[in-house]
């Protein structure tokens, strides 16, 4: 129930009006992901504001792509699927939605996910 993790983690932290749930209790791949914005982190700082953008596969909402909001150039945002928040939120979201087990983040930590 990764991306139902994800989702609560999203209600907690991040918009507590986002009204997705995981009907599958599905994972879904996002390793790539991680290392990209773990990398800009590294840089930017974890409070850096990033755009989350979501798709449906297979009737669940899952997060595949981000951008990094810079205040000097306009984001040309794609419809009206993402949401807002920082790389922290991000990288939390993104590590909820890829693991297969149903662990919040302390308990992932603790088994060195």
């Amino acid at each position: 129930m990764a991306l139902g993790n994800a989702y609560d983690y999203i209600r907690k932290y991040v918009d507590k009006n986002f009204a997705y749930h995981d009907p599958f209790n599905t994972s879904y791949s996002s390793e790539d992901i991680i290392k990209d914005l773990e990398y800009v982190k590294s840089i930017t700082g974890e409070d850096t504001k990033v755009i989350l953008y979501y798709d449906f596969q297979e009737k669940a909402l899952v997060f595949n792509d981000f951008d990094i909001e810079y205040s000097d150039f306009e984001i040309d945002l794609r419809e009206d699927k993402y949401i807002e928040t920082t790389i922290k939120h991000a990288l939390n979201i993104f590590k909820l939605q890829n693991n297969m087990f149903y662990e919040t983040l302390e308990e992932m930590k603790e088994s060195g996910r």
